[in-house]
């Protein structure tokens, strides 16, 4: 039995690709005090997106399996790497930190 080679580029894609998620929080967590003075709304409307954000995320995961099952990985990566607007009220942010879980759930 051979071992086949992984090029390079691939698992260097995959590895970029399996960090978002946890890049994603630690980038958003510190902005807490500017984004809650930009919004005017307390840090703790804020914080409320990381648990729509988490929560999607999870979500994501296990309808992902089923997703890449039915219509193929690469579809479903290529799927979840959209990017999201940026977000204006903390409506608007919760929904666009939900998408953003799922499309990092789907990555994940």
């Amino acid at each position: 039995m051979s071992a086949q080679r992984i090029p390079f580029v691939l698992m260097l894609a995959l590895g970029l690709t399996m960090m978002l998620a946890p890049f994603s929080i630690d980038t958003y967590l510190p902005a807490f005090p500017r984004i809650s003075e930009a919004l005017g709304v307390s840090i703790q409307s804020v914080s409320l997106t990381v648990s729509f954000f988490v929560f999607s995320l999870a979500l994501s995961q296990l309808l992902g399996g089923a997703l890449s099952d039915r219509y193929g990985r690469r579809n479903v990566l290529m799927l979840g790497l959209i990017n999201t607007p940026n977000e204006q009220t903390t409506a608007a942010m919760r929904v666009i930190r939900t998408i953003a879980g799922i499309r990092e759930g789907r990555i994940a």
